[in-house]
């Protein structure tokens, strides 16, 4: 596979990367924005008023061990355009990249597009031929 950082923005291949204090258990973590207290019937084992793990490491190695790969290669979101939208900033300089989208499709990609100042070039689907791909009208963007 070929190493794809060479994409990402020199500024985000350069960052270092945000650690989450350890907390210990019991704790109150007001700077993290946690309510102290319990909604009532919360019956969960951590307390639904207790975000979940930044990266969570269990999950990301079960996915690592079912499909085979590094654990480092996966982007574990919580949602899709938690996903799409760090997906635009690393990867799109304001005013100087562009996304292609084919519409109809998720309006999430040109929002975060947008966001990030980068461009948004739009190529349809082929309604007539089953909302297929138009992969003439694609790889005509740069011609």
């Amino acid at each position: 596979m070929t190493d794809i950082s060479r994409l990402f923005r020199p500024e985000i291949r350069d960052l270092h990367p945000y650690r989450a204090a350890d907390y210990a258990e019991g704790l109150v973590r007001l700077n993290a924005n946690e309510s102290p207290w319990r909604s009532a019937g919360d019956a969960s084992d951590s307390g639904l008023n207790r975000y979940p793990d930044v990266v969570p490491s269990a999950l990301a190695a079960q996915l690592a061990e079912r499909y085979g790969v590094e654990t480092e290669r996966l982007l574990v979101t919580r949602g899709s355009t938690e996903g799409i939208e760090i997906l635009i900033r690393a990867l799109c300089r304001a005013g100087l990249d562009d996304i292609v989208i084919c519409p109809p499709t998720f309006g999430m990609y040109g929002h975060y597009a947008q966001l990030q100042g980068a461009g948004v070039i739009e190529v349809p689907l082929a309604a007539g031929a089953g909302f297929s791909l138009d992969v003439d009208g694609i790889l005509d963007i740069n011609d």
